[in-house]
């Protein structure tokens, strides 16, 4: 994984990294769409829909946390459902929107300030309401 501090590249080797932390998951966008469109459709654990604030100091205006799952109301109005993680070299985010469309959404690198961060949460919302008008 590639590292900047303090103007330097650095490389870090984790090739043998213990993923746990994150779920220990391995799977593509397709199994994690299939999986948050079941969740969310009914099909798994609905009481993981509850939530309550988040704390805005570790997410995103207008989040809230349940059961492990967030919610956010998007610009196109109702609730996004799903949850977002970053490990070395990648971030990601999978969610089903208002009107059940799944999307999931995965960076090649982690945020690494606010800025980028506004910038994924943008994505994000344009691929479940489309271009802002």
């Amino acid at each position: 994984m590639r590292e900047e501090r303090d103007g330097a590249v650095r490389w870090r080797d984790v090739t043998e990294l213990n993923a746990s932390a994150g779920g220990a998951l391995v799977s593509g966008t397709a199994d994690v769409s299939r999986f948050f469109g079941a969740l969310l459709g009914g099909r798994l654990l609905g009481e993981m829909k509850r939530t309550v604030r988040a704390d805005p100091d570790r997410t995103w205006p207008g989040a809230r946390y349940g059961l492990g799952l967030m919610s956010t109301p998007p610009r196109c109005g109702g609730e996004w459902y799903g949850h977002g993680g970053h490990l070395y070299g990648w971030s990601a985010f999978a969610v089903v929107g208002p009107d059940g469309r799944r999307a999931a959404v995965m960076f090649d690198e982690n945020t690494a300030t606010e800025a980028a961060a506004k910038d994924e949460l943008e994505l994000l919302q344009t691929a479940l309401c489309g271009e802002e008008s």
